[in-house]
């Protein structure tokens, strides 16, 4: 028999050992829940979780490439920082007591007899989708000639028969190239080419939206647009900024100076409202752009612009009739390349080669469609 005393050291000793025993098993449960985690997030799930986030990663990357595809990484003036520069945290909120070049213009606009205005240019006739041509005669390397500001190149290229309006399918244009670099004489020879400003990308920005985004104030290629069509100022883009909303605030107060310089010759004072320009009150894709009367064949148009074709070459190609060649070609072989040779004199490149005037000559004859005679 244990004494009482013996009875409580028992007791205790027991109580000690349940408590170890209930204190090990809450340990191996816990060591079971991690291990069982671990074991259910097996490798092959962590790639593919990391799979994920590459895939997310690229079509991220591939949204902005596309999105600016006329512009490298090297650009500062990609499309993708317009983007980003629609929600910058410097533009005012509407409560805000700060004067901006938009609000400026809002208030000079009353004051000459404007009633103020906006519209959707994503639906309104300023945008079109890109005519077949324009996508032809747009091509990473036009766009290298304006960032070299190669000006000759770039006229003879555009006259020789692209699109005055040379863009991706996107929308993004020389044009918004030349006026987010405040390139005046460019902007001139494009004009002068047929060019039209009245034109918009898929995210609404119109060439004035482009122009006030310029790295420096191109107050020149802003007069001048406003000069073509007053109208701009009225049109906002898909995140509903106006185009004057793009200036950047260290330039804003000279943009408010550059306003009341203008106004009298772009904004005379009037008596009554200004009719709203017919574009804004018809619908989008109403009236896409018209090609030029001297307009190349895709394939042609593509090749000068990628700078595979001189506008000579081009033209000749365009003019030539080749119903009769035969598939030898051996008699147009030998006149052509005695033709280009005598007008490439002195050129570094040589068209003489009988294998670059077959493929020329036959995708002559793939845009034409014309029939060619068996010899």
């Amino acid at each position: 028999m244990f004494t009482s005393k013996a009875k409580k050291e028992k007791s205790k000793t027991f109580l000690s050992f349940l408590r170890r025993k209930k204190k090990g098993a809450r340990e191996e449960t816990s060591k079971e829940k991690k291990q069982g985690a671990k074991s259910k997030k097996c490798p092959s799930s962590i790639m593919e979780t990391k799979e994920r986030k590459v895939s997310r990663t690229q079509s991220i990357k591939t949204t902005i490439t596309s999105t600016g595809s006329m512009c490298d990484e090297s650009d500062t003036y990609s499309i993708y920082s317009i983007d980003v520069m629609a929600e910058a945290s410097w533009m005012p909120a509407p409560e805000s007591n700060e004067m901006t070049p938009q609000r400026h213009l809002d208030e000079l606009l009353k004051e000459r007899g404007y009633e103020k205005e906006r519209y959707d240019c994503l639906k309104t006739g300023y945008y079109n989708s890109p005519t077949k041509l324009q996508i032809a005669s747009y091509h990473a390397h036009l766009v290298s000639l304006v960032k070299q500001n190669n000006i000759e190149v770039i006229d003879d290229i555009l006259a020789c028969g692209l699109s005055p309006n040379p863009c991706n399918e996107f929308g993004s244009s020389l044009l918004q190239t030349a006026c987010r670099r405040g390139n005046v004489e460019l902007l001139e020879v494009m004009l002068r080419h047929g060019c039209s400003l009245q034109v918009a990308d898929e995210f609404g920005r119109t060439p004035l939206h482009d122009a006030l985004y310029a790295k420096q104030p191109a107050f020149a290629v802003v007069k001048r647009i406003l000069q073509e069509d007053p109208h701009l100022i009225n049109l906002a883009d898909s995140r509903g900024h106006l185009a004057f909303d793009y200036v950047r605030k260290e330039h804003c107060d000279e943009w408010i100076a550059f306003l009341d310089e203008v106004a009298d010759e772009i904004w005379p004072k009037q008596s009554e409202q200004p009719p709203p320009h017919p574009l804004t009150l018809r619908q989008a894709n109403a009236e896409p752009l018209a090609d030029p009367s001297n307009a190349l064949s895709l394939d042609l148009a593509e090749a000068v612009a990628s700078g595979k074709l001189r506008p000579c070459e081009a033209l000749m190609l365009q003019n030539e009739d080749f119903s009769d060649i035969d598939d030898s070609f051996s008699k147009y072989d030998s006149s052509y390349s005695s033709s280009l040779g005598s007008i490439s004199e002195g050129s570094e490149e040589s068209f003489e080669d009988e294998e670059l005037v077959k493929e020329l000559a036959l995708m002559q004859r793939r845009c034409t469609q014309t029939p060619v005679s068996t010899a």
